[in-house]
C-alpha cells in the first residue's frame, strides 16, 4: 500500500482534532443496559455456502459488502461494478449490463458490468441506511474527488454523485450509515480546497503530503456538512457507528508509532484521539472497528510480533516475526482499552482482518491466512479465507473458533501490502488491501473476498459466501 512508504516520510503526530461543541449539539445517548444479552453459548464451528463467482477482475480487487435490513446483500468491486443478492447471499446478479473496462470493445479475460449509473467504484465502499437506501463512495477519475451516490431502488438507478472531498482527497475513502439514517464519509485529505496543486488522487505527484483524515456527514433531509478534520494523517479504517447511541469511532495508525481510535460522542461533530496500543512495526492494512449491541468497541489490526527491549523496557521490531491479528476492547466508549491479544493462530501469517459485531460479546473476524510460517508480506504462501467467531470477545481472555470458507486455497503466492510500489517492485498485489465481512439479519456472516484467476498477479475472481451452519452473532 502507498501509505506503508509514505507514512515514514511524514512528520506528523497524532493529535486532538475537531471543533468546539456548539450549544445545539445533541448529547450522546448511552446504550440501554436493560438490553444486555447474558446468553453466551459455545460457538459452533461455522460452515459456508460454496462461494458465488461474480466475475474476473484485472489488477486486483478489494470488494465491499453491505447488508440491508431486509437481508438484501450488495457487493461492489473496483473497476468491475456491483452485484445484488435478493436471497440473503445465496445467489447474486450484476447491477447493469455487461461492459468492458479501459474502453475495450471486448472482454476476453474479465467480466464487468456498468452498474446502472454507479460511478466506476475505484476503492469501492458501500453502506445501506435503515430505510434501504444504498450508498456508495469511491475515488473518481476526477483527481482528488470522492463522489457519493445513493440508490433508492436497490441499485437499479444511481443519480449523479456529490463530491464530499471537494477535489482534495488523496486516498482511501469509506462510507457508513448509522441506525438513525445519517451517513458518514471519511477520507485522507490534501488540505485547503483552495490548494489545487494535487493532480494525483493517490498522492504520488502532489506537491504536499496529506494533511489529515477528514469526514462529512449527511443527516436525513439536510445537506452535506462541510469537511471536518478528524485526526492527523494516517491510514484509517472506516467509521464504526454505535447501534444504540450517537457515538462514532474511527481507527487509524501512524507508522511505527501507535494505533489510535478517534472517538466522537456527538455524531461526528467533535473528535478526540485516544492511543490504543503502541506499534513497533506499521500495520499491514487498515485497523478495523466494530461496536456490539451493548456499546462495547472492538478494534482489530494486523502487525508483526514484537519482543521486549532489555535496554529500556520498551518494544523492538522482530524482523523474522509473522504477521498476526490483534484485538483490543473498550467498554467505556473508547476512553481506555484492554491489553491487545493475538486472535489468529500461532505460527502462520494472517493479513487483512475485518470485523463485524452483533449482540453483547459476539464478534466475527475474517482474514487471509497462510499455511506456512513466512514472516512479513513478500514471501510466497498458500492462503485461505479464515473466519473466526466468538461470543466472549468482550472477556479478558476471549475464545474464538475458526474455519476456512473453502477447503481449497484462494491464493498462492505473496500478498504485497505496499500499494502501487508492489507493482514497481514486481511483487504480487492482486489481492489489493482488504476484503469485508458483514452480518445478515439472522446474525449469519456474509463476506466477499478475492481468489486467483488465470493470469497470475494480474487477474482475480471476486467471490461471495455466507454462513449456513454455526452460531448466530445476534443472540
Amino acid at each position: 500500500m502507498l501509505w506503508r512508504l509514505l507514512v515514514p516520510l511524514m512528520l506528523v503526530a497524532a493529535a486532538l482534532a475537531g471543533c468546539a461543541t456548539s450549544p445545539d449539539t445533541p448529547a450522546a445517548v448511552a446504550p440501554a443496559s436493560a438490553k444486555t444479552n447474558l446468553t453466551r453459548p459455545d460457538v459452533q464451528l461455522p460452515k459456508f455456502l460454496p462461494p458465488v463467482d461474480m466475475g474476473t477482475v484485472t489488477l486486483g480487487s478489494e470488494p465491499s459488502v453491505a447488508v440491508a435490513p431486509d437481508g438484501t446483500v450488495y457487493v461492489a468491486s473496483p473497476s468491475v461494478g456491483a452485484w445484488r443478492s435478493d436471497d440473503q447471499g445465496k445467489t447474486f446478479k450484476p447491477l447493469g449490463k455487461s461492459a468492458c473496462g479501459f474502453g475495450l470493445p471486448a472482454c476476453p479475460v474479465t467480466q464487468e458490468n456498468d452498474g446502472n449509473g454507479l460511478d466506476d467504484p475505484g476503492d469501492a465502499s458501500l453502506a445501506v441506511a435503515p430505510n434501504g437506501t444504498v450508498w456508495s463512495a469511491g475515488l473518481s477519475g476526477v483527481a482528488g474527488s470522492v463522489p457519493v451516490q445513493s440508490s433508492s431502488d436497490k441499485g437499479q438507478t444511481w443519480p449523479k454523485g456529490y463530491d464530499v472531498a471537494k477535489k482534495n482527497s488523496s486516498d482511501r475513502e469509506w462510507i457508513v450509515a448509522n441506525s438513525t439514517g445519517s451517513v458518514f464519509v471519511s477520507w485522507r485529505d490534501f488540505g485547503s480546497s483552495k490548494d489545487q496543486t494535487c493532480t494525483d488522487p493517490v498522492g504520488i505527484s502532489c506537491s504536499s503530503l496529506p494533511s489529515g483524515v477528514f469526514m462529512a456527514r449527511l443527516d436525513p433531509g439536510q445537506p452535506w456538512s462541510e469537511p471536518l478534520k478528524v485526526s492527523d494523517d494516517g491510514h484509517e479504517g472506516p467509521i464504526a457507528a454505535d447501534p444504540a447511541s450517537s457515538w462514532l469511532y474511527l481507527p487509524h495508525a501512524m507508522g511505527e508509532k501507535s494505533v489510535f481510535m478517534a472517538r466522537s460522542p456527538d455524531g461526528g461533530r467533535t473528535w478526540q484521539d485516544v492511543t490504543v496500543a503502541p506499534l513497533v512495526m506499521d500495520t499491514y492494512d487498515f485497523p478495523i472497528a466494530a461496536v456490539d449491541a451493548a456499546g462495547t468497541v472492538y478494534l482489530v489490526w494486523n502487525t508483526d510480533e514484537s519482543e521486549p527491549n532489555d535496554m529500556n523496557g520498551g518494544l523492538v521490531a522482530n524482523e523474522a516475526a509473522i504477521p498476526t491479528v490483534h484485538l483490543s476492547v473498550s467498554k467505556d466508549h473508547g476512553a481506555t482499552w484492554s491489553k491487545p491479544v493475538v486472535i489468529s493462530p500461532a505460527g502462520v501469517p494472517a493479513l487483512f482482518p475485518w470485523a463485524a459485531a452483533g449482540s453483547d460479546g459476539r464478534l466475527v473476524v475474517a482474514w487471509y491466512e497462510g499455511t506456512t510460517p513466512t514472516p512479513g508480506d513478500r514471501l510466497p504462501n498458500v492462503w485461505h479465507v479464515a473466519v473466526a467467531m466468538s461470543t466472549t470477545a468482550d472477556a479478558e481472555k476471549p475464545t474464538f473458533k475458526e474455519a476456512f470458507v473453502t477447503a481449497a486455497p484462494n491464493h498462492v503466492g505473496a500478498i504485497c501490502t505496499e500499494g502501487g510500489f508492489c507493482t514497481l517492485s514486481g511483487n504480487d498485489r492482486s489481492l489489493l488491501d482488504f476484503f469485508e465481512i458483514r452480518l445478515l439479519p439472522d446474525g449469519s456472516p456474509v463476506l466477499a473476498f478475492v481468489g486467483d484467476a488465470d493470469v497470475r498477479m494480474a487477474t482475480v475472481h471476486v467471490y461471495a459466501s455466507r454462513m449456513t451452519e454455526g452460531t448466530s452473532m445476534l443472540g
